[in-house]
């Protein structure tokens, strides 16, 4: 296992973060807005705001937070590359799209920060999941309603914290 200290993973990302353009972060808020156009218009605007917010918040926190608040614990370098290949791999046939190489660039700094250092789920807790369901927490456990569907190489849901909805009861 190839160790890194989980403050310097967050110093890297931070400093991604504090170089992040925030046209780059119009780009990505106006593609969000463009590709949900196809999903329904009761359901659009709750999309465009989990998946668009997700990144804008999750930004936002690794730039105001300091290094001294991140505890130091040990990761597995490996398993960081193994997100950020995972993300370039799901992410390929998508790369001409206008305002989807600043997503990429966005995923890579929020991506590692939720999975690594907030352990926090992948989606935001408002993603209405069709049914309806949400991501629900309890004593600090995430479980969301498509966790096992999701198991697969087209996706990310391996890294995440969140447990499936059926571990609940």
């Amino acid at each position: 296992m190839i160790v890194m200290n989980s403050k310097e993973l967050f110093k890297n990302l931070k400093e991604k973060a504090r170089d992040y353009p925030v046209s780059d972060l119009i780009k990505v808020k106006y593609y969000f807005d463009r590709e949900m156009k196809i999903v329904l218009k009761k359901y659009r605007e709750n999309f465009v705001y989990s998946y668009f917010g997700l990144f804008y918040e999750t930004l936002m926190e690794i730039k105001n937070k300091s290094e001294s608040e991140i505890p130091t614990f040990d990761l597995d370098e490996v398993e960081i590359q193994k997100l950020n290949e995972r993300i370039d791999f799901v992410s390929l046939e998508l790369k001409t799209e206008k305002g989807r190489e600043e997503i990429i660039t966005l995923e890579k700094i929020v991506y590692p920060y939720l999975v690594f250092i907030s352990k926090k789920p992948l989606h935001h807790l408002s993603l209405r999941f069709p049914g309806g369901n949400t991501i629900i927490e309890k004593k600090g456990i995430y479980f969301c309603p498509i966790r096992d569907a999701q198991e697969n190489d087209l996706g990310i849901c391996e890294f995440c914290c969140c447990k499936d909805y059926t571990d609940l009861y």
